[in-house]
């Protein structure tokens, strides 16, 4: 099934040698350029949670007592061909690029006892499809006007996205699980494993859009380029596309695309048409979502 992994990982072959070149890594010791996480002192801990990409610990970083999250790899055996691992540190190369207040630090990338971790800012708060899915618990995070609140997260988002883009990057997978709300009122956008850059010149290590032939993102809330893997039509206007589908599940409570099967999902998200909006919706934000978001 090697042919249905996603593009991005299946050019491992040219990144590794990369990879290989500048950490230079060897077969006995694959992580010979990664920190060791003792020198910086980190001690993983409970989980917090898990993704298509790996798995995240609360940690303490002890010299300065300070909580981290402590984010591994699913896979633990790089010496195996293994692409997952590769990905899970373009996704930390990713990260560490797009210094932004409204995405996730990352402090540092290391080893630990040959399983690869990404260490990062640790967020006190809840996952911003929490605070769609249940009024009481946004409440408790501030908010009065239902749509106002959750717009003024949007914008955040916004921001974060806009900013990757600045650098060439675009995220492809926004929805409500990747997006943090911290308990001050912070926002940050996570999870960049799907990530690619649309520049040409990109850096060698990183995905280009233009390579993607296969489906990448989660169904409910594609755009038709991603359904149809059209690498070449891929770009920044598909992350708008996606910021679109959070203002539709914003205001209509539920995703654009949905279905019994997963078939019906997808066949929704690649024959897409702009759905009409009743009374419940504002005109003017029904008015922008049916222009540039969703074409």
């Amino acid at each position: 099934m090697k042919d249905e992994l996603p593009a991005p990982l299946r050019t491992v072959g040219a990144t590794r040698s990369v990879f290989e070149r500048e950490f230079e890594l060897t077969q006995e010791d694959p992580f010979a350029g990664l920190g060791d996480p003792d020198e910086g002192g980190v001690i993983s801990g409970d989980v917090l949670g898990a993704g298509g990409m790996g798995v995240v610990h609360a940690g303490i970083q002890t010299a300065l007592q300070r909580p981290v999250a402590v984010k591994r790899t699913l896979q633990r055996d790089p010496r195996a061909g293994d692409e997952a691992f590769l990905a899970f540190l373009r996704e930390a190369w990713i990260s560490a690029k797009l210094e932004h207040p409204n995405i996730i630090p990352v402090h540092a990338l290391c080893s630990d006892r040959g399983d690869p971790q990404l260490v990062m800012k640790r967020v006190e708060g809840v996952a911003w499809r929490a605070l769609l899915d249940d009024d009481a618990l946004a409440s408790e995070h501030g908010m009065r006007d239902r749509l106002a609140f959750h717009l003024a997260i949007l914008g955040r988002v916004c921001r974060a996205v806009h900013f990757a883009h600045s650098r060439g990057i675009v995220h492809l997978d926004l929805k409500p699980d990747n997006v943090m709300v911290g308990r001050h009122g912070e926002v940050y956008l996570l999870d960049w494993g799907v990530a690619a850059s649309f520049h040409e010149d990109a850096d060698p290590w990183v995905p280009r859009t233009v390579d993607i032939r296969t489906v990448m993102g989660t169904p409910a809330y594609l755009s038709p380029e991603q359904a149809a893997a059209l690498g070449g039509l891929i770009g920044p206007r598909t992350d708008v596309f996606l910021l679109g589908a959070l203002i539709h599940r914003i205001v209509m409570g539920r995703p654009p695309h949905r279905g019994e099967t997963m078939d019906v999902v997808m066949a929704s998200a690649y024959l897409w048409n702009p759905p009409e909006y009743g009374d419940e919706v504002p005109p003017e934000l029904a008015a922008v979502m049916h222009t540039f978001p969703f074409r």
